[in-house]
């Protein structure tokens, strides 16, 4: 279940400079969100809350929101209107494209004295302004109140076969969830190229999906990564060294003639710490290890390990290793 986190909500606060007790307006949609939880403790001045393109199956936690004044919760799995009885700011809630089947728990609403905008119903909701972003006008005011009692036992019957339809869309559901634990990739490419029903349930296998498809991917970046690494050979299988630089370092390496010498110039950054510097000098080849990964050279000459010199410049950060040669110039 992904849940909202401190360091989400102060990450998406930041025009606000991270300060979450004097926040206004928060943006939270699209994050496969399913429970609402938290906020009403770390942001009470909460004006707009977006929550919209989440898996919210219940709307809770909300009751402190006293300022609260709009509130999105579009493309959820609600199934029924609660919660927000407390709420006494709030003045428009969207609701659109939820599962809400169960009417009558939209008279929860009728408590709120400032809501004006819920794309939904009329005669539900006297003191209504704005349905589906059209104002309402008092000739359908009167015409919901005249078919008020007529659509109140429409209502309640409509309502009585979708819950009976639902209780028999979980069970069809649940089944499916237990078959479908252990699929496979292409059990996985079944599933989205089939037909499926439009279920709460639906939307939370889809976003669920997605979110294992994505971590899957990560996943095998990661071991990408990993197999990569360990590629990086320094010998040959009859132990011949090689040259690699996989630590990407910029360097030059010359022959001073004049001092019968070879001489390798590192750059290997100006901070680093000298902790994770190593050099090694054999006699056919040199070696420079930063963070782990190295830089190795094959010396065309053999040079002598024991008088070799590695001095590191406290200003530029340079590495200089200076190798003699194993022979004396006559």
């Amino acid at each position: 279940m992904v849940r909202i986190t401190l360091d989400l909500v102060r990450k998406r606060a930041e025009h606000n400079d991270g300060e979450l007790s004097t926040l206004e307006e928060l943006s939270l949609h699209q994050q496969d969100i399913e429970r609402i939880e938290h906020l009403h403790r770390w942001c009470p001045r909460l004006k707009i809350l977006y929550l919209q393109g989440n898996i919210i199956s219940k709307i809770e936690n909300m009751g402190r929101l006293r300022d609260l004044e709009y509130l999105n919760l579009a493309l959820n799995n609600l199934e029924r209107v609660e919660g927000l009885v407390r709420c006494e700011s709030l003045r428009k809630l969207d609701l659109t494209a939820n599962f809400i089947t169960d009417i009558a728990s939209l008279a929860s609403l009728q408590e709120l004295p400032c809501l004006t905008q819920l794309p939904w119903v009329i005669c539900m909701l006297p003191g209504l302004e704005e349905l589906d972003g059209a104002r309402v006008t008092r000739s359908e005011r009167l015409r919901a109140l005249q078919e008020l009692a007529e659509a109140n036992t429409t209502v309640m019957a409509d309502q009585q076969q979708a819950m009976e339809k639902r209780a028999a869309e979980r069970e069809t559901c649940g089944r499916d969830e237990e078959s479908s634990n252990e699929e496979d990739e292409e059990d996985d490419e079944k599933w989205w190229a089939g037909a499926s029903t439009h279920t709460p349930e639906t939307r939370l296998a889809m976003h669920r999906r997605i979110a294992r498809t994505r971590k899957d991917t990560n996943t095998r970046s990661l071991a990408d990564g990993c197999k990569k690494k360990r590629e990086v050979r320094l010998f040959t299988a009859d132990g011949r060294p090689l040259n690699t630089n996989a630590a990407n370092l910029e360097f030059t390496f010359t022959e001073d003639e004049e001092n019968n010498r070879f001489v390798l110039d590192v750059n290997t950054y100006r901070h680093l710490d000298s902790s994770l510097l190593t050099c090694d000098v054999q006699p056919w080849y040199v070696r420079v290890t930063v963070r782990g990964k190295p830089l190795q050279l094959v010396l065309m000459e053999e040079v002598r390990p024991g008088r070799a010199e590695a001095k590191r410049s406290q200003v530029t950060g340079h590495l200089v290793v200076t190798m003699p040669k194993n022979f004396e110039l006559s």
